[in-house]
Order: structure tokens, then sequence, then C-alpha cells
């Protein structure tokens, strides 16, 4: 920056962005950010570059009431990190987001692979490319594949349990309910629509092991997301909650007011 004719390093860069249509399309600045949105959970990861290494490939919480948790990966097969703009109607959202493709995963390293739980619950918020048979999410005791509908698999008894997807699912926000034997899944989208199934599953303490975008174990395959966050609650939320703990139905309504329609 010149000033005077002599060059000047402002004390602050201030970064605006804008955008002209000619269609009605609008930035809604009043929509909360990730950052800003105030959820009561375990742990939360958000696809920022703050949180995200992308030379290492370790991903960190944003908040987390867990010791030592993380994300990490094989550097050589690690989701890279982008932007990711879409539209609900008119209005244009921007976000950040771990791209996962070909044979790119995270795994867990949660204390060490020590803990386990009696239930939990998982939200996702990711935009689920070409849907054809990969798989999103593993545990030791599930599976969850993206297909032509959602698909949650029991890896002990190989029992599936699948849903129809929205329409549009860019993004989807994802709620597994585990409290064993049930296993609940919501799949909302940014419409406003939800697609909900159970299946029964043996009861069994569950191990807070996770892998995003490559079945445990299993070397090949690969996913085609992006992923804006992955948030742990230690408790099954259910369709009416008890006092202290969200139902899906605010669960939904949180997240969507930061990624979907309102």
């Amino acid at each position: 920056m010149i000033v005077n004719g002599y060059k000047m390093v402002p004390k602050v860069w201030v970064r605006g962005r804008a955008v002209a249509t000619s269609d009605g399309s609008y930035i809604d600045s009043a929509r909360l950010r990730p950052t800003e949105l105030q959820v009561d959970c375990h742990s939360r990861f958000l696809a920022g570059s703050d949180f995200y290494d992308d030379i290492a490939g370790v991903w960190r919480p944003f908040y987390t009431r867990g010791v030592d948790w993380y994300w990490t990966t094989d550097p050589v097969a690690k989701p890279t990190y982008m932007d990711l703009e879409y539209r609900i109607g008119k209005e244009i959202l921007t976000f950040d987001v771990l791209n996962f493709q070909d044979q790119d995963f995270l795994r867990s390293a949660f204390n060490g692979d020590l803990d386990d739980a009696a239930e939990y619950t998982v939200v996702m918020v990711a935009s689920f490319d070409n849907p054809t048979g990969y798989m999103a999410m593993s545990t030791p005791q599930r599976d969850f594949l993206i297909n032509e509908a959602f698909t949650v698999l029991d890896t002990t008894t190989a029992v599936p349990r699948t849903l129809s997807h929205p329409a549009q699912i860019d993004p989807a926000i994802v709620v597994l309910s585990v409290r064993p034997p049930t296993t609940r899944i919501w799949v909302a989208s940014p419409d406003n629509q939800v697609a909900y199934a159970s299946a029964i599953t043996p009861a069994q303490s569950q191990d807070m092991i996770f892998q995003l975008g490559r079945k445990l174990g299993v070397t090949a395959g690969g996913a085609n997301m992006k992923l804006m966050e992955w948030s742990l609650f230690d408790y099954a939320v259910q369709s009416d909650g008890t006092t202290g703990q969200y139902n899906v139905n605010q669960i939904i309504s949180l997240y969507s007011s930061v990624y979907g329609a309102r």
C-alpha cells in the first residue's frame, strides 16, 4: 500500500465478500457461521484451516471434552481443504470443507482408542457427491454407506437398514443415534425434508473408534464427499428427548441455522 508516496503496511487487513447478480441471489450476513453456533455436545470438529493441518493430515477439534481427541490419516491418502459454494433457493452459502476422493480417509485417535460408550450420537454435515455405494463412516459395530439410499449396516450380523435420501443432499445433515440394541438415523436436506429409519443390532458396548471415507481395516475404496462438520454427543438423541438433552428436531434446527434452510 502506498500512502503519500511511501510504502506502508496496514495494521489490519480487512477482507470482504460481495456478490452482484441479476437473478436476485444474495448472501445472508445474518446467518451464523459454524464457529458462532453454540452446541452443548461432547466434541465438534470443523473443517476450517485453523483446525485441519492439510500437510500432516491431522484434524483437531474446535471443542472437546475428551482427552487427546483428534483425527489422523496417512499423508498420501488425506482429504484436502477447500471451499464449497452451494445455493438454497437464491441464497448463496460458502463453507470450508474437507474433500474426500479416491482413497482418502480420516481415522479417529480418541484417547488412544481406549474410550467406549453405552450410547452416543454422531452428527455429520456433508455434501455427498455421486452416491454410488461408498463408505461415509465406519465403526467396529456398524457402517454407514451412501448409495441410491442411505444404508446402516451392522458389522456383526450384516443386516442392512436403508432409507431413501431427500432429493437435495447438498448438504445433508445426518444424525446417527446409537443406543443398543436400537440404531436410529435421520437425514435432513436443505429444504427441511427429513428421512428416518431404525435398526435393531446386538446390545454391546460401543467402541469410540471411527473412520471417515473408508471402511475400517480396508485399504481399497473411497468416498466422494465434502465434509463440513463432525460432532459427537455422549447420549443417544431421541425423537422427544429428556431434560438437559436435545431431541432430534432441536439438533436439526440448530445445524440448519448454519448449513440449511431456515
